[in-house]
Order: C-alpha cells, then sequence, then structure tokens
C-alpha cells in the first residue's frame, strides 16, 4: 500500500541521516543520478577535492560512496527495519548538497518525495533488499571507472556503515523483539546475497564481516579493515577507527587471528 511518511518519520530521518525533505540550505543541490555521467561525476569530484584538500581523486572517490551509502542505502535499510517501509529507491528525484560539519564533509541529501509502500512478507523484504544493494552498485561501479578507486574498497567503505547500521543503531530499545528479528534477517538475507547483485564477484558484506579484535587504547573491540580508505589524506589527516595502517591496529591483527563470521537466519 501506497502511503507518505509521516512528520515523525521525516524528522527522525533528518536528524539521524542528513535527510531533508525540504530544502532550506543555500548550497546548490547536484542531482544523485547525475553523477552516474562519467563527466558529470569527474567535474563533481574535483569540486569536492579542495573541501577535501587533497588532488587525489581516488581520495576523493573514497569518501564519496561513504556519503552516498550513508544517503542513500542505510536510510533505505533503517526506513525497513523500523517503519517496516519502502522508501523509493529511484535517485532521479534525490539531491546531494555540500555541507560540513565539524571541519568534516557531511553532505545533506535532499529528496522531493517522501513516498513509501509497505511491506508485505519476507520475500517483499528480501527484493527490497536486493533492489537497494544493485542501486547503490552503480554508483561503485561509476566512482571505480572515473575514480579508479579499487572496487573491494568502495564496497568496505559501504560495508562499514551497514555494520553499523544492524549492529548498534538497530539494536536499541526502539524496536521490539520481533522487529529485532526481522532487522537482524534482513542483515544475514544480505550477508548471503550472491556476488552478482553488487556486480562483483564474490559478496562485499560476506567477505569483510571479520571478528572485532582487541586493540590498545581502546575501550571497546574493532574491526579492523582489509583495505585502506586514505581518510588520512584528506583535510582530517586522521586513520578511521579500523583502520588496517594505524600501528596499533596493526600490531593487534599480528596477535589475534581475523575470520568471516557467519550470519545466520532467525526463525
Amino acid at each position: 500500500m501506497e502511503m507518505t511518511l509521516t512528520r515523525n518519520e521525516k524528522d527522525q530521518l533528518q536528524q539521524t541521516f542528513r535527510i531533508l525533505f525540504q530544502n532550506n540550505l543555500t548550497d546548490q543541490p547536484m542531482a544523485i543520478q547525475s553523477l552516474l555521467d562519467e563527466n558529470i561525476l569527474y567535474d563533481y569530484l574535483k569540486q569536492t577535492d579542495e573541501i577535501l584538500q587533497t588532488d587525489q581523486l581516488l581520495v576523493v572517490g573514497s569518501q564519496l560512496i561513504k556519503r552516498l551509502t550513508n544517503t542513500l542505502l542505510v536510510p533505505a535499510l533503517y526506513t525497513l527495519a523500523v517503519f517496516n517501509k519502502k522508501m523509493d529507491l529511484s535517485t532521479g528525484n534525490r539531491f546531494i548538497i555540500s555541507a560540513m560539519k565539524k571541519q568534516k564533509w557531511m553532505p545533506y541529501m535532499y529528496s522531493e518525495s517522501d513516498e513509501v509502500t509497505t511491506v508485505t512478507n519476507r520475500a517483499d523484504r528480501n527484493a527490497y533488499l536486493e533492489e537497494s544493494i544493485r542501486e547503490i552498485s552503480y554508483y561503485v561501479q561509476a566512482i571505480n571507472k572515473v575514480a579508479k578507486v579499487p572496487t573491494p574498497l568502495l564496497w568496505e567503505n559501504a560495508a562499514v556503515y551497514i555494520y553499523k547500521l544492524y549492529e548498534s543503531k538497530l539494536q536499541s530499545d526502539e524496536l521490539n523483539l520481533y522487529e529485532q528479528k526481522e532487522a537482524w534477517n534482513d542483515f544475514a538475507y544480505l550477508l548471503q546475497l550472491k556476488g552478482d547483485i553488487f556486480q562483483t564477484s564474490f559478496n562485499p558484506l560476506q567477505r569483510f564481516y571479520t571478528n572485532k579484535i582487541e586493540v590498545e587504547g581502546k575501550e571497546e573491540p574493532v574491526r579492523v579493515r582489509r583495505t585502506c580508505c586514505f581518510n588520512y589524506e584528506t583535510n582530517s589527516g586522521k586513520y578511521c577507527k579500523g583502520c588496517p595502517k594505524s600501528d596499533v591496529n596493526k600490531e593487534a591483527c599480528m596477535r589475534t587471528k581475523r575470520h568471516v563470521m557467519a550470519v545466520e537466519m532467525v526463525h
């Protein structure tokens, strides 16, 4: 059944994921779908390199897929889990608006549509999960081609945000036990998808889902990445929490063996 997001749901998405349903910002919005055009994407990356203070397209492309994942894919997965509704995944009515937050590039996503569809059953959820991965895969492929960012690196960037959603954001009191089970089954299904859904020969969400390990100086275990996102090459100059290049993470990996973890659906 088709409907629109409620005011509370829109407020929640805006506060959690920087999604706007009314654009009151002064910066010029860029149609997200236009970034699938190689020339437009190249120009956008060149404009953004000034913000990130780097002249390396690879570095900018790496950061861009993070922002697209966190404003396109993750909110869709969140809406499915929390509201039991499917957002319109077509990007023709969505725009990215550059913005800074605490000296970090944190763009907004402006959506002209607040239309959603209710979920009917597990098969319906699974089909939507596949569609959501396909949608972000087009941007992974475009950035790989234009900025020469390795595909595994781009997918691990996306995976970090997906893991955080299911391991942290959705493991809270705002969901009842049934909703938590459905959300976890969404996660399990994503990790069981075939590689062709990602336009790769493997499932990157499954490949990069390794155990967290104890790292010196960290209060909680860390999932050390397999690839480096080059965040330290931007204006932040800092390693990510799970960066494989940081000395403490390297030492931790020498002490503790990492392995891919299995995720089973709950019945």
